[in-house]
């Protein structure tokens, strides 16, 4: 039974209310980011959680931080090689409202100065590590401090259901969920 059915009828479910905001693309303006904004305040009981590279344009981040700052929605700033110095930047411009989910490469291809930056910076529990992975194949994560791995990623731990009736792996980890 599905969430809206379970809501009507008073059964339980095995499936929570949840939606990633995006799968492919980003905020392109302000005025999408506050139609976000007006979705999330009218659903308070579904969590939602999204990640942005749109952090860059100071009123988009404004915006998108008013959304990551709701009781039922999760932001994470998505760092780089390229982009982690700004990245670290608007995080630490909004504290307690952003988490930060690391786009990690390969050891030996990461910046120097990414890790002692995040390790500088970010506390364990803001910042999850994905490592890049395409076709079922991830480079090697780095296991440091205050990195935590997407376990659905790194392990079998939560593997992807093809029943609508059974929970994603995001909705059975819940580790990008608000709360």
């Amino acid at each position: 039974m599905d969430w809206l059915a379970a809501q009507i009828t008073g059964e339980p479910t095995n499936l929570p209310f949840t939606l990633r905001i995006h799968d492919l693309g980003d905020f392109h303006s302000v005025s999408y980011a506050r139609a976000w904004l007006l979705a999330a305040r009218e659903r308070p009981k579904c969590s939602l959680w999204f990640y942005t590279r749109s952090f860059l344009e100071a009123g988009l981040l404004e915006a998108l931080s008013e959304l990551a700052s709701l009781p039922n929605c999760q932001g994470f700033l998505s760092i780089d090689n390229d982009n982690f110095e700004r990245g670290l930047h608007a995080f630490a411009a909004y504290p307690g409202i952003w988490k930060l989910a690391l786009l990690q490469q390969a050891e030996d291809e990461l910046s120097d100065e990414l890790l002692p930056a995040i390790q500088e910076q970010v506390q364990p529990g803001q910042i999850i590590s994905f490592p890049y992975h395409r076709g079922g194949h991830h480079v090697a994560p780095i296991k440091a401090d205050p990195l935590t791995l997407c376990p659905q990623i790194t392990t079998s731990a939560f593997p992807l259901q093809s029943s609508r009736s059974l929970p994603k792996p995001c909705q059975s980890c819940s580790l990008c969920l608000p709360g």
